[in-house]
């Protein structure tokens, strides 16, 4: 019984020191590109027309019928208006490390694929992570968005 137990407790010791691998449900490539940050640029800007030409309120409906109206940034990850981050999100967050200010934790949270956080490490960086912390009565995460930079 002693040499069962301390088995046990030997196998239960390495299992839980595996880096457990997590894999994507599915996979969007982000549409990037400098035509569609060019038409969601003009779409703002038609948007805060206060008398739009007949010929410019053609062009802001096919851009809102493309775009939504509460996407403010090409780069938004999300589009705007209220999200989970309005009903409370996390408070502070930390990484294991980071390549410098340039690419510091805060950036994973910042909602834009125009910043990002790097992990700080000279080998492939596995095993680095990142802490978020929030209060008790935060809502639920009900999905995380990771973006490969």
């Amino acid at each position: 019984m002693k040499y069962l137990l301390i088995l046990a407790l030997l196998c239960g010791g390495t299992a839980q020191s595996q880096i457990k691998n997590f894999y994507p449900k599915k996979v969007v490539k982000p549409d990037l590109s400098a035509k569609r940050e060019k038409e969601i640029n003009r779409q703002n800007e038609l948007l805060q027309k206060k008398a739009p030409t007949a010929s410019e309120q053609k062009e802001l409906n096919i851009l809102l019928e493309k775009y939504g109206e509460v996407v403010e940034n090409a780069w938004d990850i999300i589009d705007g208006g209220c999200s989970w981050y309005c009903g409370g999100g996390n408070y502070k967050i930390k990484a294991s490390s980071s390549l410098g200010d340039s690419y510091k934790a805060e950036f994973a949270n910042d909602l834009s694929y125009k910043t990002a956080w790097v992990e700080g490490k000279k080998d492939e960086g596995i095993g680095e992570y990142l802490e978020y912390y929030f209060k008790n009565d935060s809502p639920r995460i009900t999905e995380i968005i990771i973006s490969n930079g």
